[in-house]
């Protein structure tokens, strides 16, 4: 029987490194085993490290999850996103404020829900106000009407 370092042959990344368990030949799931195994009798050290390791990297995981949100969603690399808000001028698309307002004083990807297709950076105030309106040009027209006939 052929013997296989097992240290050498689960150092590789590239190769032989599973996070839901090894299905590598060398070892024949052993590792899968021990692993299951041991994060089940460590469980709290586990989890006080990632928490010690989310307090201390908290600006770099939010960036990481933002880059991740808006390729997933709306399909913008960050650097877009970036360009997209300096051509507006650092501010919404709409009131040209510089303050994104809301509860987590973040700005809003606007898209077109039936084309995905993105439209701008918005506010919170004008991101509401436009989902209230449903996205509809008609209804913000009669809305201007109104507003104009009643001053």
């Amino acid at each position: 029987m052929r013997r296989i370092n097992l240290l050498r042959a689960h150092g590789s990344p590239r190769r032989y490194h599973y996070t839901k368990g090894c299905r590598c030949v060398a070892c024949g799931g052993q590792r899968a085993a021990y692993n299951a195994a041991y994060y089940a009798a460590h469980r709290e050290q586990g989890a006080v490290r990632a928490v010690a390791y989310r307090a201390t990297h908290r600006e770099e995981i939010s960036r990481q999850q933002r880059d991740s949100r808006l390729r997933r969603q709306y399909g913008l690399l960050p650097d877009e996103w970036d360009a997209m808000f300096a051509a507006q001028g650092n501010g919404c698309a709409i009131c040209q404020t510089t303050e994104p307002g809301g509860k987590y004083n973040q700005w809003h990807t606007d898209h077109d829900h039936d084309t995905g297709l993105t439209r701008g950076l918005l506010c919170h105030n004008c991101n509401v106000g436009i989902g209230h309106f449903r996205d509809d040009p008609a209804h913000l027209m009669a809305a201007i009407r109104y507003l104009q006939a009643a001053s």
